[in-house]
């Protein structure tokens, strides 16, 4: 999957941060920064492990729904859902090669 250096969602332009390096935990694998209109990603762990595609990937989607949940909704949709939805969008697209 080609990831863009920029997502629009509802008329805002976000810039997706690929290199991203969080300090704070390494479980994060994404997130988004509505304040500052950003995707951040990152390809490693905290130790430097290079985090497989599927992840990486499954990240982006599930911050995408975050960013349409913040900007439609309010950000009213709970983690677990978003979880869930972005893990059956990945397997959808996946499963069906929509995913190039």
């Amino acid at each position: 999957m080609i990831i863009p250096d920029k997502l629009k969602v509802g008329g805002h332009e976000y810039t997706v941060i690929k290199d991203h390096k969080f300090r704070e935990n390494s479980n994060i694998c994404a997130q988004a920064a509505h304040s500052v209109l950003e995707i951040r990603i990152s390809q490693l762990t905290l130790s430097g492990e290079q985090r497989p595609q599927s992840t990486i990937d499954e990240s982006f989607f599930h911050e995408i729904l975050h960013c349409v949940d913040e900007i439609y909704n309010n950000s009213k949709i709970e983690e677990d859902l978003i979880s869930r939805l972005s893990q059956g969008l990945y397997q959808t697209l996946t499963d069906n090669n929509l995913l190039k």
